[in-house]
């Protein structure tokens, strides 16, 4: 290779111009000379680059695009390696345990439908960003999230896992439904991605539901489920709706052997499925002497048919209700709510136990059937049961009562508070407004009824077998349609 100047056009020549006479400015001669220096330092300046980067000339495309991706895509962007949030592509490794394994202290983006390649622990320094379209498909193994998933997706971005293959730690914060492919817009059964939901969720955690109704087929369980919080949109914005069952469900929801649960702004509506309509919409219990309630609902709803109560409890006890709608439109059910200390209408599956507590305030409890034996509140108590309380609600009723206590024979049982009450008849005739039917020696130790106004033809306190009432208060209470002196 000649030096610069020297006229044999060579790409990459070897030296700098040496000549006396400096280069000309063609055509004309003499004229536009250029200093030899400016010449010779700009040349200077090429070679120590050709140096550098080691084409002399050497190198090929193929080595030039090697070195390019260590820092770019394929199609030419740049890969996001740097800065202080930084995100990892999965596309750029060669599986997905790659990925994972590169990404702590990360964002790891999934854009694309990939397989996992592993049992697959996602560890809590991890943050997963499953971008629309991306989808994680089981291809026959597990996957554990223990951090946080962001960039709010509400895409199925989880395929192929069936209940207990894929969870959630702590750090996963509250998740959705929607990304085990259950679809809110009443099209088909999602029962089974409900459940994986519900299975993936751990406890402390949480569920979201969006706007819209989802359709199950049958018993939605929270069994050893633990302080989950599920919240809806609204109260008639989201709902949980049965339909299409050819068998009949105990319920729609149980939190049977589940404690800590907490439901609002949603609603769970059994659908009117008079041939297969379940036996309760809400069903809660014990599986054993420690798995004992202590749940909460607000701004929720329980509505639709069934044939034995809406609500139906047993040995659930701290249980707090505020602003609930439950309805009983059809089906055959007698009672809107249930409480009792044993299974007495055989649902199974429940472990009996003495302790019964309940808060109601602000509630809307109807019950359209038109049975004389139908109640509102029908409470099936045993010794030692704890304190119930209805505040502030509204109780509707076909026939029959308003509230019906039965309670064993023997022992003392708990205070029972009923204040602010307002009764309707929506039905033929709701002879009494409360009807206590009582074994031998059973007392109630208190009972405080103020403030309520019912609506009733035959009786507002109405006792059988010999009922005990003691430290008893009645105060303000009104009635409708009721004969005069026929208030006990």
């Amino acid at each position: 290779m000649a030096e610069i100047g020297s006229g044999n056009n060579s790409s990459y020549p070897g030296g700098i111009d040496t000549n006396a006479t400096p280069e000309v400015n063609a055509p004309a001669s003499n004229k536009t000379r250029a200093r030899k220096e400016v010449v010779e330092d700009l040349t200077a300046v090429v070679i120590a680059i050709e140096n550098e980067l080691g084409t002399d000339p050497a190198g090929s495309l193929s080595d030039v695009k090697t070195f390019l991706q260590l820092q770019h895509q394929t199609d030419g962007t740049h890969k996001s390696t740097h800065g202080p949030h930084v995100y990892i592509d999965e596309a750029n490794y060669a599986n997905f345990s790659a990925a994972v394994a590169a990404a702590p202290n990360k964002t790891l983006v999934v854009a694309r439908s990939i397989n996992l390649d592993a049992n697959t622990v996602i560890g809590s320094t991890v943050s997963l960003m499953p971008l629309n379209p991306g989808v994680i498909n089981k291809n026959g193994f597990t996957l554990t999230i223990n951090g946080p998933v962001v960039g709010d997706p509400k895409h199925q971005w989880l395929s192929g896992f069936a209940a207990g293959e894929v969870t959630f730690g702590l750090g996963a914060n509250a998740i959705r439904t929607e990304w085990f492919g259950v679809k809110w817009d009443a099209s088909i059964d999602c029962t089974n991605e409900f459940r994986l939901a519900i299975s993936a969720c751990p406890n402390d955690g949480g569920i979201i539901l969006p706007y819209g109704i989802t359709i199950v087929s049958s018993e939605l369980s929270f069994a050893n489920k633990y302080h989950i919080n599920m919240t809806g949109v609204s109260m008639l914005g989201t709902r949980i709706q049965m339909s299409g069952q050819s068998v009949q469900p105990r319920s729609v929801i149980s939190l049977v052997g589940a404690g800590y649960i907490k439901f609002s702004d949603f609603e769970i509506y059994s659908g009117d499925n008079t041939a297969y309509s379940p036996k309760s919409i809400l069903t809660l219990g014990r599986t054993s002497a420690g798995s004992f309630g202590q749940h909460k609902f607000s701004r929720f709803s329980v509505r639709g048919f069934c044939t034995v109560s809406a609500v139906y409890s047993v040995a659930s006890e701290e249980n707090s209700w505020d602003n609930v709608w439950v309805e009983v439109d059809g089906g055959g059910a007698q009672y809107a709510v249930w409480l009792s200390n044993t299974d007495g209408r055989g649902l199974g599956g429940y472990f009996a136990s003495t302790n019964l507590s309940m808060w109601f305030s602000h509630c809307r409890l109807y019950v359209s059937s038109d049975s004389i034996g139908s109640a509102t509140v029908y409470i099936q108590a045993g010794p030692s049961s704890g304190d119930i309380v209805f505040r502030d609600s509204y109780f509707a009723a076909g026939n029959g009562s308003y509230v019906e206590f039965n309670l064993d024979t023997g022992g003392g049982y708990g205070n029972y508070t009923f204040s602010n009450i307002r009764g309707e008849n929506i039905g033929t005739s709701v002879k009494r407004g409360f009807r206590f039917v009582v074994g031998s020696g059973t007392s109630i130790a208190r009972l405080h009824i103020e403030d309520c106004n019912l609506d009733c033809s035959e009786y507002f306190i109405y006792g059988e077998d010999g009922s005990n009432v003691v430290n008893s208060f009645f105060c303000n209470n009104q009635t409708t349609n009721l004969p005069a002196g026929q208030q006990v």
